[in-house]
């Protein structure tokens, strides 16, 4: 049994000579991100239909960084509790985001792309309050990562 066949970097190609050769079947688990979230966390939790829908945006399917993301919720949330609901909201889509930068590096953006659109965010709206208006300029992704348009919507 192989639990990632990703890791085996330069054994990677003797692998693949001899896997027709050996392996009879081959099963490949590989659930949706609505799938990986309903194994991962339990539908009791406060905020867990709230990250359900962030791991579902972002495309996360790891449940090993489900659980990462759910536990750092569960750290973050209780210091929160005292501000308005659309507080936790934002910290918890934030978590979401810059763990799967962390931890799945080869599928999303970079902590460095995501500084430099938070960078670009405050930049726009100082300069929308100015009278300046930048929507002729969109960053890629922009619609899919964007922390305040499309795809995350507070509950």
């Amino acid at each position: 049994m192989m639990k990632n066949d990703e890791a085996l970097n330069e054994s990677q190609n003797e692998f693949r000579t001899y896997f027709e050769k050996v392996v009879d079947t081959q099963l490949a688990f590989a659930p949706s991100p609505e799938e990986a979230t309903g194994i991962a966390l339990d539908p009791k939790q406060a905020n867990s239909k709230w990250l359900t829908h962030c791991c579902s945006i972002l495309g996360i399917a790891n449940i090993r960084l489900i659980k990462r993301i759910e536990r750092a919720v569960q750290q973050v949330t209780p210091l929160l509790s005292s501000f308005h609901a659309k507080v936790a909201d934002r910290a918890i889509q934030s978590l979401a985001l810059f763990a799967w930068s962390l931890y799945e590096p080869q599928r999303a953006p970079t902590p460095e792309f995501l500084g430099d659109r938070a960078t670009y965010i405050v930049r726009e709206k100082r300069d929308q309050k100015a009278g300046w208006s930048w929507r002729g300029h969109r960053m890629a992704g922009e619609r899919e990562l964007s922390f305040t348009h499309a795809g995350f919507r507070p509950r």
